[in-house]
Parts: structure tokens; sequence; C-alpha cells
């Protein structure tokens, strides 16, 4: 008699070394339920209470059925199962979110096809060779010694290697070993690490910050985490929007409320130096190439940031996306700085505050080879768009190694998060 079939049900296996029983494929949920039926018979213990004269004690399963009757009769309604009742496809034109007029959404996860040229464009702005001249001479006056060079990298380490919350990675084949199920790996994720590394720089930023230039009591650093943030436009008959949700972003505000924080320019003679200069050309291609046309989009186009504050740092990972070029990350973090340097403006127009040049700088990680981090800095001169004729400014700076160039990483990182803060102070 021949099997067509091979023995799945047998007890016992013969292994070429001896007889065993056939391995469990997936060993997570057999580990839970031995945990799970562990803790089931644990005994619950009883707080013994003596209740004064006169009270009665009350059912608790009473607000238990309460609950469970609100939640399930009156918070979901009744509905006939389809097809006896409508129910719309989502995604189709039936949906309720759908959209009759179609936009042209930028988000983080987007891959620019020109990826330095068309945000350039885009935002009429002009890249600087080097950096200005007032960050220059501020860059050349920051000091630290090697000792505080080791901690923020055992600080990193800590960051990239040890952390403790250990989850599961994904199982890595190689060749010429792609038959074969490698072990599983519990480990930190790539997207964990970005958001431990920003975290970090974040806070040794913030300290060095205080230690050197001490504690202005009429400033206020605050840190907003996952801002909801779309800004509109409508350009060449085309309705766009920028999604700008970032990881979090930190902001200046001053500590009474009749007080204005002034915006504080990196190029004072913007006027002088960028007026008329010929834009990057991304010919044969348009701009609408770096958006994708969608009917599902936001529609609350709010900011909310306390009044008279000032965006300083937009602090921007990969986002778990696949791996990209350094221009890729460069061209998204010039984006981010004009849809917030734009919508900040657009709050100092509603508070009827004469415009001056908004500057706004983003951090952004770059996973490749190991962890990188850069830096982009952008000056909003104008809020007319692409027809005025003085260009916005953008300087930026070729990710690091986070491990290999620890101190010039240290160097841009202090020179940006402090330069507006020595400087109001």
């Amino acid at each position: 008699m021949k099997f067509t079939n091979p023995l799945n049900h047998a007890k016992y296996f013969w292994w070429g070394k001896g007889w065993g029983t056939k391995p469990r494929k997936n060993t997570d949920h057999f580990h839970y339920k031995l945990q799970w039926k562990a803790k089931a018979k644990r005994p619950l213990e009883v707080i013994e209470q003596t209740l004064p004269e006169g009270i009665k004690p009350i059912d608790p399963n009473v607000y238990v059925q309460k609950e469970i009757s609100r939640e399930f009769h009156d918070d979901h309604k009744f509905q006939l199962p389809w097809p006896y009742s409508h129910r719309p496809i989502k995604g189709t034109p039936d949906d309720p979110c759908y959209r009759q007029e179609t936009a042209l959404v930028f988000h983080r996860n987007k891959r620019l096809v020109e990826p330095i040229n068309l945000p350039l464009h885009f935002t009429n702005s002009i890249l600087e060779d080097d950096l200005p001249k007032s960050i220059r001479s501020f860059q050349n006056k920051i000091q630290f010694d090697d000792e505080f060079v080791d901690y923020c990298r055992r600080r990193f380490e800590l960051s990239l290697f040890n952390d403790c919350a250990l989850q599961k990675l994904p199982l890595n084949r190689e060749f010429p070993y792609m038959d074969q199920k490698p072990p599983r790996v519990f480990g930190t994720t790539i997207n964990r690490k970005e958001y431990l590394i920003l975290q970090t720089l974040h806070e040794i930023s913030n300290s060095w910050t205080a230690k050197t230039f001490g504690y202005n009591p009429n400033l206020i650093s605050m840190r907003i985490s996952r801002p909801h943030c779309v800004y509109p436009i409508r350009r060449d008959e085309k309705y766009a929007l920028l999604d700008l949700e970032c990881d979090f972003l930190t902001i200046l505000s001053p500590s009474s409320p009749n007080t204005s924080l002034t915006s504080i320019p990196f190029d004072p003679d913007y006027l002088t130096n960028v007026s008329d200069r010929p834009l990057k050309s991304i010919s044969p291609i348009s701009w609408q190439v770096g958006f994708d046309s969608k009917n599902f989009y936001p529609d609350d186009f709010e900011f909310v940031m306390p009044a008279n504050s000032q965006i300083q740092t937009i602090f921007l990972s990969n986002n778990n996306v696949r791996l990209l070029k350094d221009e890729d990350y460069q061209g998204r973090g010039i984006m981010f700085c004009y849809g917030y340097a734009m919508q900040q403006a657009k709050l100092m127009k509603n508070q009827d505050e004469k415009f001056v040049p908004q500057t706004i700088q983003c951090l952004y990680t770059s996973p490749k080879d190991s962890m990188k981090i850069g830096f982009v800095l952008f000056q909003l001169n104008s809020i007319t768009g692409d027809d005025s004729t003085v260009r916005n400014q953008v300087w930026i700076s070729e990710p690091r190694s986070i491990m290999d160039e620890t101190r010039a990483i240290l160097n841009d990182l202090f020179t940006m998060q402090s330069f507006r803060v020595a400087n109001s102070s």
C-alpha cells in the first residue's frame, strides 16, 4: 500500500537519530495557553470588610449588566445584515468618506522622483552651499568634552541595542539558505530604534542647552507628539494637501501671554541674497508627480498651537518605510519645513501680525547603514507662493553615522537647538 500524503497524524516520527514527536510550527499560542492556564488557577484573595450599621451591600453585577446593555443596544443599534440593508463598500464612491473633488496629497511615505529639485521647485526655494554666517559663528563657540561624547554614545547604544521592550523581528532568510527557516529572534524593531534615538537627541540637547545658557524664565520649551497638521494649497488650478504628520516637534513659547516671540532669521540679508535667483528646473516632469491623487483625505486644517509661539524643530523618522537614499530623506525634510512654516505664517496672519521670515529646522533619521542623522534648515522669506521673486532658503547636511561621527552630530544638534534660545535671552 502506497500513501500519497504524509502521515501528519502520527504520534511519533523518525528523525534519523531516533523517534520523537512532531515539533510545533508556531509555539507562541502554546506558551500563551500555558501562562493563561497557570494564572487562571491562582486563588483570588478575599479581603473581608466590616460595613457600618444601616449599610447594605449592592451587587456589582447590576452595573456590569447595565454597561453591557448600553454598549450593545444603545451605542450599537441593530441593523439588518447585508444584503437586506445597504452597506457601502469601503473605497468606493458610496463610502461616506469619499470626496467628489480629487486632491493631490503629499505624505511622509511618498517617494519623490526628483528628491531634491522637486521640493525646491515646489517650495520656491534656493539650496545654499554654505551655512549662514550667523550659524557658523555660533557653531564655533560650542564646546563639550570627550567625557560628554562618551556618555552620549552610551545613550545611543542603549537606544539601538539594549532596549528592554523586545519584540518579534522578521525572519531574515539569507542566501544560500533560502529554503531553511531561521530561528526566531527577539529584539528592537527599526521604527522603535528611530523613535528612541530622536527622543534621546531631544533630551540631550535640552540638558546641554539648560546647562550652558541657563534657565530663561521668559521662555518655555514644549513638545507636541504626533501633531495634526494638514496645509491646503491651490496651485495651477489643482487642489493639493500637505499631510505633515511627524513623530514630534518642539516649540518655543513666551511665559507671559501678553508678549510675543519674534522669529530670528538665519540670514538677515535674504533680500539681497536670494532675490531673482533662478530655480532648479524639473523639466520634463511636473510638481504633481510628488503627490498622490486621492478622493479620501482629511478636511480638518486647523493646527492647534499656543498663541505667540514659534515652531523650533521637526523630529522626523523613516516611519518603517522601505530604506531610501539620503536625498529622499532630505527632500522630505524640505517639504515638511515648508508646510509647517506656511502654517505658522498663516497663524501670524490671523493674529494681524506683520510677516517676518520664519525659520524652522528638521532632524531626520536614516536607518540605512546602521543609523544616520541629518539636518535641514529652512527659512521662509515669502508667503505668496511660486509667484514671488523672493526665494526661500534651504541648508542641508549629509547624514552622518550616529556611532562613528558622534561629535559632529552633537555639534550640529546643539547649534540647531540652542541658536534661537541663546539669541532670545
